[in-house]
């Protein structure tokens, strides 16, 4: 693969993940994979960059595949996953649940409560306090520009 700051890097990444993305879909269709559904919208995962987030149905054996799609993933393009910066967390799973799949797996396993990409995830986002780091954050770098000096769209800009 590419070394870290070379422009061709992330369109290798975004290539690569189009193949883990259609050998999901074809599971998904074989019915030997199930992703998680949202108001009908089954979402199997989200991709960020360099980050990739699988999202599936509490079930061992999808975590079992996915470990079997990885494997497969590596034979294929040479990218090896590394499943100790991996993590699995288990919403409204038992802990002992979560770890017996872990330990299959190799992978880590932590607690609900979260940051992804500075977004607070597990937590109850409808309370005041939920928001507190992100609008703490947000005024901060808002008072590091000295934002009331700015014009409106450089404002936008950093809103942004």
């Amino acid at each position: 693969m590419a070394e870290a700051g070379d422009p061709l890097s992330l369109f290798l990444f975004i290539l690569a993940m189009k193949l883990l993305h259609v050998a999901l879909v074809r599971l998904q269709m074989a019915n030997m994979f199930r992703g998680f559904s949202i108001g009908g919208i089954e979402i199997l995962h989200l991709l960020y960059i360099n980050n990739v987030v699988l999202i599936f149905t509490w079930d061992p054996e999808n975590a079992i595949r996915i470990n079997h799609i990885l494997c497969c993933f590596f034979l294929a393009l040479r990218l090896k996953i590394n499943l100790q910066k991996g993590k699995l967390y288990g919403v409204g799973v038992s802990d002992t649940q979560v770890e017996l799949v872990v330990d299959r797996i190799g992978c880590a396993y932590e607690a609900l409560l979260f940051i992804h990409l500075g977004v607070p995830i597990g937590q109850n986002m409808s309370r005041l306090s939920s928001w507190a780091s992100i609008t703490d954050q947000f005024q901060s770098t808002m008072g590091s520009w000295k934002a009331k000096f700015l014009p409106f769209g450089g404002r936008l800009t950093l809103v942004k």
